[in-house]
């Protein structure tokens, strides 16, 4: 244990009306949770792809995995379909081409135009802090 319960854990777990279900995963730091690291990844930054590799990560995935999902549907209630937003019509492709256009336009409208100091003003302003 990294840090002893009575101080990380235990006034949280007692503080909830029934206690948790933990999952321990024997072996696994934190960087073993994330998805497995590629070979370049490995060669450059190893330390930070976890201990657990190959088939172990992979069962240690699958156990994290069904764990979650078993919490989720416990919790929320068994997987849907997820119907469409009500009122959500898709553009035909002619009108979609006009409105990228329009888009388009008043990006380039909004854009800022640099402007070029005026010579005639900006002479003129020395001339008349000279003659001060």
């Amino acid at each position: 244990n990294l840090y002893p319960s009575a101080f990380h854990t235990k006034p949280f777990f007692t503080a909830l009306p029934s206690p948790p279900e933990v999952l321990r995963l024997h072996g696994a730091d934190h960087f073993s949770l994330f998805a497995p690291c590629s070979q370049e990844m490995l060669a450059s930054i190893g330390e930070s792809c976890g201990r657990i590799v190959g088939a172990a990560r992979e069962a240690l995935a699958e156990k994290r995995n069904s764990f979650l999902g078993a919490f989720f549907v416990a919790t929320l209630g068994e997987v849907r379909e997820v119907p469409p937003p009500s009122g959500f019509v898709a553009l035909p492709a002619s009108l979609e081409n006009k409105q990228a256009e329009r888009n388009a336009t008043q990006v380039q409208s909004a854009t800022p135009v640099k402007r070029q100091p005026d010579r005639e003003r900006s002479g003129a302003r020395r001339r008349t802090t000279r003659a001060r």
